[in-house]
């Protein structure tokens, strides 16, 4: 993309006209405490290929785990090493945040939001987070119990 950009641009300045507009598609997210909370119509303004808008409600470091009542800490672990076999139906720290956020109802896009992940290893990660909890969707995830959703 970048060298067929550079030749139309430089066959435009060649003939003395304007290289042609470069139209991509744009994902936008709001995060609460911005300064400026753009709203829906202004986003829309601003990037006429606006395919993708993320309100966010609640903002999570990167790193943490969205728990009802706040925030888990995965610094504090209170186990000491585990052998293989101990951990092989025990999720790992990224499972155990994405498993907590599906759980609360985000999507697969607005979870790769919070972590910074594309909602493409979001699913990957849910089908692993389903196979080591034995369920098969977003609303069985809610009847686990959060004991299970803790990471290794």
């Amino acid at each position: 993309m970048y060298w067929e950009g550079a030749r139309s641009t430089a066959a435009a300045a060649a003939a003395g006209q304007l290289p042609p507009a470069v139209s991509l598609p744009v994902g936008f997210t709001v995060f609460p405490g911005e300064i400026f909370q753009a709203p829906r119509s202004w986003a829309e303004r601003v990037y006429p290929n606006l395919v993708y808008l993320n309100e966010v409600d609640r903002a999570h470091r990167p790193g943490s785990v969205s728990m009802k009542g706040g925030i888990m800490d995965r610094s504090k672990s209170s186990a000491g090493p585990r052998s293989p076999a101990d951990t092989r139906d025990v999720l790992t720290a990224q499972e155990a945040q994405i498993a907590y956020l599906a759980r609360d109802g985000l999507s697969n896009p607005e979870v790769g939001a919070q972590l910074f992940i594309s909602p493409r290893t979001v699913q990957y990660r849910l089908g692993k987070v389903f196979a080591k909890l034995d369920v098969t969707s977003r609303n069985q995830l809610g009847r686990v119990p959060a004991s299970r959703l803790s990471p290794v």
